[in-house]
């Protein structure tokens, strides 16, 4: 029997209990939604085998005892086939989520969780791709400012690359999805549900939000390699921490990913403080 950490709804941890107890009696717990992305800026939606509709990339329970970035290596591994780096995956966000439903037999199925979002980057290897029959039909995949731009204003149709296997094949095919292909519950919007996720993707593949082992340049020629995105305890500021010839040095998010002063600077080119090196 599955078991799963359960929490106060504050998020203070009291136990642990069976998953069917969890949704039979509303007790908090953890979820994990694992997104991938690539560096050329495309996010991976999941295409799902119970609706046909598109989704995260993978998800499920955190498991008792288990970290949720442990959880989403293990989600994204029964799902997609894959290893990822989770360790180097970036929160987005962590939403409470609410949600009753009826089963077939007239129970409630009551879902009280703390859906912890996260980001992580792989290599394109389609190849590796090996899908849960019972749970994925494939991924589709999107750029992530033109999905963006989309979920802004659903009218018409936006292009993505479907990948599906074929026996022990995997194939894709250029297509078009609507709004209606997305998963999106009553009340929600595409850009309320999905924009979150999509402005972590562009910023970190446009080089305006640091990734642990990227490597940057100063405008002045340093060249830094990224160790942590931290948070100052007192004032919850995200902070680069960094490593510079053996010396780690910290500097506010905001001011790694500020623009020169020109002013003080006339004689540099260079638009950012710090420019991603690919």
């Amino acid at each position: 029997m599955e078991k799963l950490d359960i929490y106060t709804e504050d998020g203070q941890f009291i136990g642990s209990e069976d998953r069917h107890i969890v949704h039979r009696d509303a007790l908090w717990h953890k979820t994990v939604h694992c997104w991938l992305y690539d560096m050329d800026g495309h996010v991976y939606f999941q295409i799902r085998k119970d609706r046909g509709t598109l989704y995260t990339t993978a998800s499920g329970h955190v498991a008792a005892s288990e970290s949720v970035k442990e959880a989403f290596g293990r989600e994204v591994k029964e799902e997609i086939g894959i290893d990822v780096d989770y360790q180097n995956a970036v929160l987005v966000n962590v939403v409470k989520f609410v949600m009753d439903r009826e089963n077939g037999d007239g129970t409630i199925f009551k879902d009280r969780a703390f859906a912890n979002v996260y980001v992580c980057d792989f290599e394109k290897d389609y190849d590796n791709f090996h899908f849960d029959e019972e749970e994925v039909l494939g991924l589709v995949r999107f750029d992530a400012q033109e999905a963006y731009n989309f979920f802004k204003n659903p009218k018409g149709t936006i292009t993505g690359e479907a990948i599906t296997s074929r026996g022990s094949y995997i194939t894709s095919a250029v297509k078009a999805y609507k709004k209606d292909d997305f998963l999106c519950n009553e009340g929600e919007t595409l850009l309320k549900k999905y924009g979150a996720v999509l402005e972590k993707i562009i910023a970190i593949t446009t080089g305006n939000y640091p990734v642990v082992g990227q490597t940057y340049r100063h405008f002045k020629g340093n060249v830094v390699t990224i160790l942590a995105v931290a948070k100052n305890t007192e004032t919850q500021e995200e902070m680069v921490v960094y490593n510079h010839d053996g010396d780690i040095w910290v500097r506010p998010l905001a001011m790694f990913i500020s623009e020169v002063d020109h002013k003080k600077y006339p004689d540099v080119t260079e638009k950012k403080r710090f420019t991603l090196m690919k």
